[in-house]
């Protein structure tokens, strides 16, 4: 699919997702992909918190080149809860909801799922970046056994 195309097509699922929401749009296609390409965001654009997108000034008025900024989607989420004000119960409930891995939580991987993990991870190298922040990790946990005194791998 050629640049065009590919643009087009998602200048219109944008503009069709503004309508369904019914917010008002009013740029046109060039506007749209100036605006894109001004950001030099083009190629970050997606839907995870440290992705691009665009979007509109305290989520109020129109799609339109003055209305409209190209920014991360955590920034997006962080603007629309500024000066909000939770209650004591509310807050409490988020607090709990946020303690805790709760993927897979008491549940162990079977000895074929470990396996399967493993061989899927075969060759692969984790990057500098990933191989310093699990350096950082081991050592919080050697220092937090250090602390409760347990000091070998197997609190020994």
């Amino acid at each position: 699919m050629n640049n065009y195309k590919s643009r087009h097509r998602k200048y219109k699922i944008h503009k069709s997702h503004a309508k369904q929401r019914g917010i008002s749009w009013r740029m046109n296609y060039t506007i749209w992909v100036k605006i894109w390409l001004s950001s030099q965001h083009w190629h970050e654009r997606g839907k995870r918190r440290d992705q691009y997108q665009m979007a509109r000034f305290g989520d109020k008025g129109p799609y339109a080149p003055w209305n409209v900024r190209i920014c991360t989607i955590q920034e997006n989420q962080n603007e629309a809860h500024l000066g909000r004000k939770y209650s004591k119960e509310i807050r409490d409930r988020m607090s709990k909801s946020r303690i805790g891995n709760k993927n897979r939580l008491g549940k162990k991987h079977t000895s074929e799922t470990k396996a399967k993990i493993s061989v899927s991870r075969e060759g692969i190298k984790p990057t500098l970046e990933t191989r310093h922040k699990l350096s950082i990790a081991q050592k919080a946990r050697w220092r937090k056994r250090k602390a409760q005194g347990k000091f070998g791998p197997l609190g020994t």
